[in-house]
């Protein structure tokens, strides 16, 4: 007969081993498939979708918000209410836009065409405002203009609070939202392409590269847009084209650069694998067993160049870097002259105080040199006149080693001799539980410069 703790027992786990069966295994093996929070594969040519994850999945938009900005400039230019030759006069508000920029200077006047450049290739976020200020007379009217055609377009999870897509309250998209609004856009104007297929741009000095950096790299890869803030992770918008049939990737929230480039290679190369053997659906097992036939994505290209203004304080960082070299330069002569021994000075006011000779401009006997050179080697002990005078000897050794901590602290010599310890006669002081030579600091390290801080989206 089974004791009842027993019975209870079998119970207890045989009802644990019923509930974990009814989970779907999807769940588990949904994410190895895709490392992303979010998304959705699209045959463009036909409008059919081929794959989705989590693309209901409300996610801050960041840079790939300019899509839509980008979306209302061609409509305008489209409808003959701007031109591609606009003078857009930029503002201080603009010109002083954060995050990724173009490098506006305010008071300048850019043809509305550079500014769709800077923000198609440079993600520039002062291309966003100057843009809206012009097509709309305001940033919060442009906006308004955008969240009416977010609607027009059918995005009902998204709303934007903002034209470029820094960091905003509120600010959310989803995948699905996004591959409708790309979709669109790729059919209503494919002229667009032309900006976002640029690898690079050069503006006001400064050659900035594509953030899509499939592009050259995947075969096909013609634009859209890329996107990063800390809310939501590295986005991309991607689209390419083979042969007859145009494929649209969206991606958000990917951990790092490298897995965004990654998984949208690895939808874009599924995608046309199943539409080539003829299946309409990419299944989890498909991107499990997909093999990289590209190595590596490449790595991230710097912008070359700087803007006049940037180029101007670097020039008085170098020139400033010079004084200093040089100041330190004349540092270390006194330091050299401040560093000799304190007997030497003492030896020679003895002999002279022997000798009775009152003058100390006239010029030392052999006698003097050779003492002299005997107390500087450490040879020879101190003279016995040295105790005569201890309040002297004592007021010259501390001038001597203040003089020399002074400069040894700023640019202490690498290889320090030894001196004698009755010529030292210094007390070991303690430093964070260890103990250090007043005579002989170490140099002090320079503090590390901040690392730069990656762009707020780009």
């Amino acid at each position: 007969m089974i004791p009842m703790t027993i019975k209870n027992s079998l119970g207890f786990i045989g009802l644990l081993f019923g509930l974990v069966g009814q989970i779907p295994s999807v769940a588990w093996s949904a994410s190895p498939a895709v490392n992303t929070r979010s998304a959705m594969v699209m045959n463009a040519s036909a409008g059919r979708t081929l794959f989705e994850h989590n693309a209901d999945a409300q996610i801050p938009p960041a840079s790939v918000t300019k899509v839509l900005t980008l979306y209302l400039v061609f409509e305008a230019i489209h409808e003959g209410h701007a031109r591609f030759s606009d003078r857009v006069v930029i503002s201080e508000k603009a010109a002083g836009t954060g995050g990724s920029r173009m490098h506006l200077q305010a008071g300048t006047e850019v043809p509305l065409e550079e500014l769709i450049k800077g923000m198609a290739v440079d993600s520039g976020n002062d291309a966003c405002v100057a843009a809206a200020e012009h097509m709309a007379g305001s940033e919060a009217a442009f906006v308004a203009q955008m969240n009416r055609k977010a609607r027009e377009l059918g995005m009902t999870n998204s709303h934007f609070i903002n034209p470029h897509g820094l960091p905003a309250k509120g600010q959310v998209t989803t995948a699905r939202d996004m591959a409708m609004l790309s979709l669109a856009y790729l059919r209503r104007f494919p002229e667009s392409l032309r900006f976002h297929s640029m690898q690079s741009y050069t503006y006001n000095g400064v050659t900035q590269h594509n953030r899509n950096r499939l592009l050259g790299y995947c075969p096909g890869v013609d634009g859209l847009k890329t996107g990063w803030i800390a809310a939501s992770g590295y986005n991309l918008l991607a689209t390419a084209k083979r042969g007859d049939t145009r494929v649209l990737v969206v991606v958000l929230g990917a951990p790092n650069p490298t897995a965004r480039l990654v998984e949208t290679r690895k939808l874009l190369e599924v995608a046309y694998q199943k539409l080539a053997a003829g299946s309409p659906v990419i299944e989890l097992a498909d991107l499990s067993c997909y093999v990289d036939p590209y190595g590596p994505p490449p790595g991230k290209k710097q912008p070359h160049g700087k803007p006049k203004k940037i180029a101007t304080a670097k020039k008085s960082q170098h020139q400033a870097g010079k004084k200093s070299a040089t100041s330190t330069g004349k540092t270390k002569m006194a330091k050299n002259k401040s560093q000799r021994p304190a007997q030497t000075v003492v030896a020679k006011q003895d002999k002279a105080h022997q000798t009775g000779n009152q003058s100390s401009k006239g010029k030392p006997t052999k006698a003097k040199q050779q003492a002299s050179v005997k107390q500087t080697t450490g040879k020879q002990q101190p003279a016995q006149g040295a105790k005569d005078k201890p309040a002297q000897t004592a007021k010259l050794s501390t001038k001597a080693s203040n003089s020399a901590k002074s400069t040894a602290s700023s640019c202490a010599p690498k290889n320090v001799k030894k001196t004698d310890s009755h010529q030292t006669a210094a007390k070991p002081q303690k430093t964070n539980g260890k103990s250090r030579d007043k005579t002989a600091d170490s140099p002090k390290k320079a503090k590390p410069q901040a690392k730069k801080s990656p762009s707020e989206n780009t």
